[in-house]
């Protein structure tokens, strides 16, 4: 775990620049500092406390963590419209119809 310099005065911009380092967000909400671990595709709630160092403890705390892969969905391509299948047929006749009136080829 990483451990911040406790005997240094800490500011919300200071503890943001070093969190930021590792895709930590922290922010001053309701009265309290809220962070969050951005790493991951949909972070979860996240940790809300009222003191700026026990925000900056936690946030380097998720740090030390690495986020979990993520397993990646296989996306069905979109079947092709009737329309986009005639067009491909027609392209192939032209080349078929022009190969001899053309040599060299494009």
């Amino acid at each position: 775990m990483i451990v911040p310099d406790l005997n240094r005065r800490w500011t919300l911009a200071d503890a943001a620049e070093v969190l930021w380092k590792y895709r930590i967000s922290i922010k001053l909400r309701g009265g309290g500092y809220h962070v969050r671990d951005l790493r991951k595709a949909s972070p979860p709630p996240g940790y809300v406390t009222d003191d700026l160092i026990e925000a900056l403890i936690a946030g380097l705390g998720m740090a030390s963590h690495p986020p979990a892969t993520l397993s990646k969905r296989r996306r069905r391509r979109p079947r092709p419209t009737r329309k986009a299948g005639i067009r491909r047929h027609n392209r192939a006749v032209a080349r078929r119809k022009w190969k001899h009136l053309c040599p060299h080829p494009k």
